[in-house]
């Protein structure tokens, strides 16, 4: 059987995840890593037994990868990953959230793999655990009826990154992710309404409750988060609601619950064997979507996560960030999105 040409861009501490699930699946060929520094990029090229590069066009002139991953730091994403593209050999680009740091630069980069017919992904992994896939069958089966509300709630281990000069960027770096759960499984947003704050002496927004009014059904979420919290204290909690029942998902890996109307037994799905506090859902996840992007492509499909989702979310939380600094006034993305001068966004959207 034919295996997947992988190389990478990005050697620190999120490549090495990607890094991991490559080397471990038996129908990639994992040929290279390039990264800043020669002496860091060879370390990690000499763990996963692969060439080292420091030169982005150089490693995609040699090995012409199936796939390229970019997993670079934020504010070097776009740079990299239009240097991929434009090298003229890249097949097809994944990278991690969030696209880009504003809507101008994912918009470019979605913009330019189509213009250079480059299939282009995002990692947005929980769309890829059981769990979640689980809520997203039973959601669309019908056992949920119509959906009536969706609530997520996504609490993390405090940390404080590099202080930038955006308060909004711990937001839009740790979020993009909730934003993409909630429209994954009920569809585009007509109008949202947010309120963030800060705990006190902190420069980062890191507190913040946002109200959806989603577009085609009448479905309300909400999305409410912060960054004191601990992983192993249920840190990720989502729940539909419906006409005929609700579907829970814990910790991302952790549980799957299905509860039907007139039903008295919940219907759960549990792994039998975890390790530690609970299963490593970050490790676990990632993996199970860089297997499936490698199954996707190796079928002559298209990527499983699209770059334009991200693109999507990036919008989504732009309009979070006008709702707040209007006083929690509603943001209507149709209209918001129309005050973007950028081409074709609507058309990317479908707005």
């Amino acid at each position: 059987m034919k295996k997947l040409k992988v190389a990478m861009v990005g050697a620190g501490g999120f490549g090495r995840r990607h890094a991991s699930a490559y080397a471990a699946n038996p129908n990639v060929e994992f040929c290279a890593v390039c990264g800043r520094t020669s002496e860091k990029t060879k370390v990690r090229a000499e763990e996963f037994h692969v060439r080292a590069y420091t030169s982005i066009s150089e490693m995609m002139e040699k090995e012409r990868p199936d796939l390229t991953d970019v997993v670079t730091q934020e504010k070097d994403q776009y740079k990299a990953i239009m240097e991929v593209i434009q090298s003229g050999y890249a097949k097809a680009v994944l990278t991690e959230k969030p696209l880009g740091i504003n809507v101008k630069e994912a918009c470019e980069m979605v913009l330019e793999a189509q213009k250079r017919r480059v299939d282009f992904g995002v990692n947005f992994n929980r769309r890829f655990t059981i769990p979640y896939q689980l809520m997203k069958q039973w959601s669309g089966s019908g056992e949920l009826g119509d959906l009536t509300y969706l609530t997520l709630k996504f609490s993390h281990d405090p940390y404080d990154p590099e202080k930038e000069e955006d308060p909004y960027r711990w937001f839009f770096n740790v979020y993009p992710h909730g934003f993409d759960m909630l429209t994954h499984m009920a569809g585009p947003v007509k109008t949202v309404s947010a309120f963030f704050t800060k705990p006190e002496n902190h420069f980062y927004y890191k507190r913040f409750t946002i109200n959806f009014l989603f577009r085609d059904n009448g479905v309300v979420g909400n999305l409410i988060g912060g960054g004191e919290g601990k992983w192993r204290h249920e840190s990720e909690y989502m729940e539909i609601g419906g006409t005929k029942g609700q579907a829970v998902v814990k910790n991302v890996t952790e549980l799957a619950v299905l509860r039907k109307h007139g039903e008295e037994l919940e219907h759960i799905w549990k792994p039998a064997i975890t390790e530690g506090p609970g299963l490593d859902i970050f490790e676990e996840s990632v993996k199970n979507h860089l297997d499936k992007a490698v199954e996707c492509l190796l079928a002559g499909e298209r990527l499983p996560s699209q770059a334009v989702c991200a693109l999507y979310t990036q919008v989504l939380m732009q309009a979070a960030r006008r709702s707040h600094e209007n006083g929690g006034a509603p943001v209507k993305i149709q209209e918001f999105v129309r005050e973007y001068p950028y081409e074709r966004l609507e058309e990317l959207l479908e707005i």
